[in-house]
């Protein structure tokens, strides 16, 4: 996947599920960002090919057309993604990031190896940690090059209730209005990208904490 003509930044999303296409789709698709959607089910990315885009909807208030392109998690397309990408995020679950390391090890070894990237982690819980380990497991063990990383937990604070590429060709993902997600400044290697919602946590088991108890 070739940027070419097209300079925009990238930012591939790996999990095409509510808090993916919910909040960080739209949110870096308004910015001018190019968003990959990277799922594991063939499926949901020929849905998502076939649409390239869906629809957020936020009752009583705007409703945002988003335009993303699809690959398979794991593969060729998915390496390519990866290489070439500004941003990389996980939004699949804290119990499912492990199981990540494999596919993202490969996908970062195909960077050029100067070429420093930042993996967020937007799950429930502080999956960072666990997740890097096994990224770096990965590559101890198949003997790949990492570039310069950063693997860093985010705190998605906008509400998803519905929308779903398994039950639909073109689902409509319905959200609440808010657009916070707070990183963890600790573990970031990048600076933060300028975009409206973004923040840096200056303690992150602080925020965690304060999302688990405001839900």
């Amino acid at each position: 996947m070739p940027r070419g003509a097209d300079d925009r930044r990238r930012i591939v999303v790996i999990g095409p599920g509510k808090i993916g296409c919910g909040h960080l789709a739209p949110l870096f698709d308004a910015a001018g960002w190019e968003v990959v959607l990277a799922a594991r089910n063939a499926e949901v990315v020929d849905r998502i090919r076939a649409a390239r885009q869906f629809t957020v909807r936020v009752p009583g208030g705007e409703t945002q057309r988003v335009a993303a392109a699809a690959v398979p998690l794991g593969g060729e397309e998915f390496e390519r993604a990866v290489a070439e990408a500004d941003l990389a995020a996980t939004a699949v679950g804290a119990r499912n990031v492990v199981a990540l390391g494999e596919p993202l090890a490969r996908a970062l070894a195909a960077r050029p190896d100067d070429r420093s990237l930042d993996v967020w982690a937007v799950e429930n819980g502080d999956a960072a940690p666990a997740l890097e380990a096994a990224v770096r497991d990965v590559a101890a063990r198949e003997g790949l090059a990492l570039p310069p990383l950063g693997v860093a937990g985010a705190i998605a604070w906008r509400a998803v209730t519905s929308g779903d590429w398994k039950t639909a060709p073109e689902p409509v993902f319905v959200a609440d209005a808010t657009r916070s997600l707070v990183v963890d400044g600790g573990r970031l290697l990048c600076a933060i990208p300028d975009i409206p919602g973004i923040s840096a946590s200056r303690d992150y088991a602080e925020d965690l904490m304060a999302k688990f108890l405001g839900f």
